[in-house]
């Protein structure tokens, strides 16, 4: 969670009002494949939750173990996503 510069209020510190939330998430496999239908739909759930941004291949630790084509992939399926119009 990054704040934008907006205070909250003193003992609530969850009603800032300009707060974003970047989700990270696991990225699933299947069959030693990056599973892409079930990744999509993560990502999906994870913008209809509220997150104003995305971490992809970023936070679980699977980044180490990934080639650099499956890297990509991964960055790639929430990058478009983020030209579909998501902030």
């Amino acid at each position: 969670m990054r704040s934008t510069g907006a205070r909250a209020t003193e003992g609530e510190p969850w009603k800032a009002s300009e707060v974003t939330i970047d989700d990270g998430a696991v990225t699933p496999f299947k069959d030693g494949e990056i599973d892409e239908p079930a990744y999509r739909a993560l990502i999906d759930w994870q913008i209809s939750s509220g997150a104003h941004g995305l971490v992809p291949v970023g936070t679980t630790g699977e980044s180490p173990t990934l080639s650099i084509k499956e890297h990509t992939r991964a960055v790639d399926s929430a990058s478009t996503k983020r030209a579909a119009g998501f902030p």
